[in-house]
């Protein structure tokens, strides 16, 4: 997660691609907080499922 925080590609990906969710005549603020919450839970639960794979992977 940190590595996110500190890739500018990240910012990037959020001001470009987040806004076209957003809807007209709603807070972009809120729903901005809503997108990157989904997008953090998404990136946990994929982090978490690489690491219980790789726990029950057998040892070469």
């Amino acid at each position: 997660m940190l590595g996110n925080v500190l890739n500018p590609k990240m910012g990037v990906f959020y001001v470009s691609f987040l806004p076209q969710f957003i809807p007209a005549g709603h807070s972009p603020v809120s729903w901005t907080f809503l997108l990157v919450t989904i997008h953090v839970l998404i990136g946990t639960l994929w982090s978490l499922t690489l690491i219980t794979a790789t726990r029950y992977a057998p040892a070469s």
